[in-house]
């Protein structure tokens, strides 16, 4: 004897294919679980304070720079002024002090003439010669 043949269950009938539309539809991604998109937030939020906080710090450091060179600059100016002034005095100093009046009454104070017969050397003249 044979056994009984199973019975299929029924198909459902195909449907056309769909005509196309001009637009794609639009795929859906599988979003992703809450606790991924929390890591996410976290990881942004640690990277943006963290640029944040350099660019902060960057910004201080630059500044103090600019106020430290802002300083020396004024210490700079102030000591030219300074040497400018202590150059004017020295050089009305040795004005006074090379005036040729000054020098003979110096001259005279301390014993010194002049000579009574000034002999002039002459650079270039042979020495001796005869001629």
């Amino acid at each position: 004897m044979s056994v009984p043949a199973r019975t299929l269950p029924a198909r459902k009938p195909r449907r056309a294919p769909a005509v196309p539309s001009r637009r794609p539809a639009p795929q859906r991604k599988a979003t992703p679980s809450r606790r991924s998109r929390s890591r996410h937030h976290v990881g942004f939020a640690i990277l943006a304070g963290t640029i944040l906080t350099l660019m902060v710090i960057g910004i201080v450091t630059l500044n103090a720079l600019l106020a430290q060179a802002s300083f020396r600059l004024q210490a700079l100016e102030t000591r030219i002024t300074g040497l400018s002034e202590r150059r004017l005095t020295l050089e009305l100093e040795v004005a006074r002090l090379s005036s040729p009046g000054r020098i003979a009454e110096w001259a005279s104070v301390h014993g010194m003439e002049l000579p009574e017969q000034v002999h002039l050397l002459r650079v270039g003249e042979a020495r001796g010669s005869g001629e």
